[in-house]
């Protein structure tokens, strides 16, 4: 779990640089060592965000959703997501 919260630093590290493929890479790097922890799916839908790939974002939020559908945080962050691409009134839905 260490190498997962380094890569974890290292992508926040990078996003806060705009390095947003960077930012990925250690992201995905972090679900490949914990998919069951839901703040690494909102981390790499964050950076997609930072990306501009909202349709990828959503798709990831839409996964975790799946996976952990108590999660506030995601569904926050899915109506956020909704609302960045324009899409108000699913956003609304969303939250």
């Amino acid at each position: 779990m260490l190498h997962a919260f380094i890569e974890k630093n290292v992508g926040l590290m990078a996003a806060a640089q705009a390095q947003w493929e960077a930012a990925l890479e250690c992201a995905r790097k972090c679900l490949a060592h914990d998919p069951g922890h839901a703040p690494y799916h909102v981390n790499l839908s964050d950076y997609l965000c930072g990306a501009r790939r909202y349709t990828d974002a959503l798709a990831v939020l839409h996964d975790a959703a799946s996976r952990f559908p108590d999660d506030l945080d995601i569904r926050i962050r899915s109506a956020a997501v909704l609302a960045f691409n324009g899409d108000f009134d699913k956003a609304l839905e969303a939250s």
